[in-house]
């Protein structure tokens, strides 16, 4: 059997069998939102989450996120290093092709002038990806995280400021090339 048998053969399977999907769940704060969370939030956070979804794939596991734009890779190969948590969400028949479909509709919305730290974030993809793939939400410790966090001095304080920080770097002529 020849590499292209096999792979009709793998693409024949993928499109009978489900599909498990996985939301990973990173602590962008490396263990400090475990910590200072109290102190800060008058709560303990357990992290701040950033997320991406994963499809398990007969050959492999395929990561999608939100970092500015989309990108897809291998599962676990993010800038944001090893998963606190991979949590099972359901299972897909959606084939590669539908997907990537949704990746491409969805590269128009997640575009690099469009994210806000609180409400146009990862977890907003993450949240999107999950209902087209298998009508699951996010859970609660993620979905809820920006509004409990926004709900405190501190946190509003720190969302005010990078929005104004985020606004003068929009704003800051760029050399060509640069």
């Amino acid at each position: 059997m020849s590499s292209e048998e096999e792979l009709e053969d793998i693409g024949e399977l993928e499109e009978r069998y489900p599909h498990d999907v996985y939301l990973y769940m990173y602590d962008i704060t490396d263990g400090l939102a475990c910590r200072y969370s109290p102190l800060l939030f008058g709560q303990r956070l357990r992290a701040l989450y950033d997320t991406g979804v994963v499809v398990r794939w007969l050959d492999g596991d395929l990561e999608s996120w939100f970092g500015g734009r989309i990108q897809t890779k291998s599962a676990g190969h993010t800038p944001y290093g090893e998963p606190l948590e991979r949590r099972f969400m359901g299972t897909t028949f959606r084939t590669r092709e539908e997907i990537g479909a949704f990746l491409e509709f969805s590269s128009s919305t997640f575009v690099p002038n469009s994210y806000d730290i609180a409400f146009h974030n990862c977890n907003s993809f993450s949240a999107a990806m999950l209902e087209f793939l298998c009508e699951m939400q996010l859970p609660p410790d993620v979905l809820e995280q920006a509004g409990l966090v926004l709900n405190t001095d501190t946190g509003y304080l720190g969302y005010q400021v990078w929005k104004t920080l985020n606004r003068w770097d929009a704003a800051r002529p760029r050399l060509p090339g640069a």
